[in-house]
């Protein structure tokens, strides 16, 4: 509808228009990669029924396209590949964000595709805020961002819903690149990647993945309805454990469902993991809408729900492959044990209290509810991070009554301290205290090998009466 090829138009400014039918919504392609078209602005347009690509860039730098809503139509016989916003060789500086993109096209579907895209460490490329919905009737190949062989692309706040695909080759986001791309700085942090179609939330190429394609990922969302979360080169994580395993990425991201309003409306629920799940960045201060983020607890994906803050808080709690003992200062918004490691369920081999009680998934569940101030004992098969979400305690303001003899108990401050400062209310009473791995307090014989006391971490103490424990503030 609007044309421009191969040709520089330099500071073209396409706005506000409402554009419908077409192959092209919009088609603006400079002279070639070396002699790029600079400073385009295509923003706030409604493009509707297109065929092919409703936006296309293509030999672009310091491109801007923010805030166009895009609908693709439903043609079974015109393309068969759809392109929601098609951007290639668009480089330094370039910025793609709070844009709403639906295609539903009958075969292969992208929401957005970025071809050879470059920025730099000073001016890396802006993917912000965007909402991405691919649905339609295809069982081909579907992905809602495309990324190729590009270099210092900051992909942050995006939200993308998959509804259809091939179970085997559709992805919410899809990274790849030829093999004399290295270390390209791409950085994925606070998005929603969601595939309800039976397909991936992520898939990583193998030669993506061997030449350090992504520098950084982290504090995402990845939502799947099929049997693996992703792909990453030849392996085919199951669920975010084995992700954040194989990838050493995602150890503050969850997987759940994003509880976005509608399939095709990706604004969130009051009820949504998505809430206050976000890492602050300084970079991006407002949402799709423009409402402000959070300056603590910002919202994973495009919406900040605003008004509200982070519901919970969370601690990361570490733990060893086998045998370990744990404990939390976080009263669990859900404290059914099921709930609390339903994200790494699968690894998790038994859980035991001190009243012999336990947690043997999918067998044996007497040990079913968390109680605060108490130990643990676990057993897992591969060394994990796990997030426990709740409401962080007020150590000076939470009695924990041991008896007397054996038993284990929490750690119920933020920050670790010398044990000889942490114990002053039942040490006249302790006999001897061990933690998980075997160090030792013994205090008649005037040894200290534990020293200092961790968060996450539960602690074995032997006393000669029942005693109140009670921790010093944070």
């Amino acid at each position: 509808v609007i044309y421009s090829g191969a040709s520089n138009d330099d500071s073209t400014r396409i706005m506000n228009n409402f554009i419908s039918g077409g192959s092209y919504g919009i088609y603006m392609k400079g002279s070639s990669q070396f002699n790029p078209e600079t400073g385009v602005l295509v923003h706030g347009n409604q493009i509707v029924d297109f065929s092919y690509r409703g936006i296309l860039i293509h030999f672009h730098e310091d491109a801007t396209v923010t805030n166009n809503v895009l609908v693709s139509n439903e043609s079974t016989d015109t393309y068969s590949y759809v392109y929601g916003v098609w951007a290639g060789f668009v480089d330094d500086a370039s910025n793609i964000s709070a844009n709403a993109i639906h295609v539903k096209g009958y075969d292969k579907n992208y929401g957005l595709y970025l071809n050879y895209c470059d920025g730099t460490v000073a001016q890396p490329m802006h993917i912000f805020n965007n909402s991405i919905v691919v649905g339609g009737t295809s069982t081909a190949t579907v992905y809602g961002i495309h990324s190729f062989s590009g270099s210092h692309q900051l992909i942050y706040y995006n939200s993308v819903n998959i509804l259809s695909g091939n179970t085997t080759s559709s992805a919410a986001i899809y990274l790849t690149c030829l093999s004399t791309v290295n270390n390209a700085g791409v950085e994925l942090i606070n998005n929603s990647f969601s595939n309800t179609s039976g397909g991936h939330s992520i898939y990583v190429t193998n030669t993506a993945l061997t030449n350090a394609y992504i520098t950084n990922s982290d504090y995402n969302n990845f939502y799947f309805t099929g049997s693996q979360l992703g792909k990453l080169g030849n392996f085919d994580p199951a669920d975010l454990a084995t992700w954040q395993l194989m990838s050493a990425w995602d150890s503050h991201s969850i997987s759940s469902d994003p509880g976005y309003l509608q399939n095709n409306d990706l604004h969130i629920s009051a009820g949504s993991a998505l809430i206050g799940a976000g890492l602050n960045l300084a970079l991006v201060n407002t949402d799709i809408d423009g409402d402000v983020r959070n300056a603590n607890h910002p919202c994973i994906g495009a919406d900040e729900l605003a008004g509200l803050v982070q519901p919970s808080d969370t601690q990361w709690v570490d733990f060893a492959q086998g045998w370990s003992i744990f404990s939390t200062y976080i009263q669990p918004d859900n404290p059914a044990f099921n709930d609390v490691f339903a994200a790494v369920i699968n690894h998790v081999m038994i859980m035991k209290d001190d009243n012999g009680l336990v947690f043997w998934p999918p067998f044996v569940a007497l040990l079913d509810t968390f109680t605060i101030g108490e130990g643990y004992n676990a057993k897992l098969d591969s060394a994990l991070t796990v997030p426990l979400i709740g409401t962080a305690v007020a150590p000076e303001n939470t009695s924990v009554l041991l008896p007397a003899g054996w038993s284990m108990f929490a750690y119920l401050r933020q920050s670790s301290g010398l044990l000889v400062d942490m114990l002053p209310s039942i040490a006249s009473n302790v006999i001897i205290m061990k933690d998980g791995e075997g160090l030792i307090y013994w205090p008649q014989y005037g040894v200290n090998l534990i020293e200092t006391l961790h968060p996450g971490k539960g602690y074995l103490v032997k006393l000669t009466a029942s005693s109140t424990l009670v921790f010093p503030a944070n």
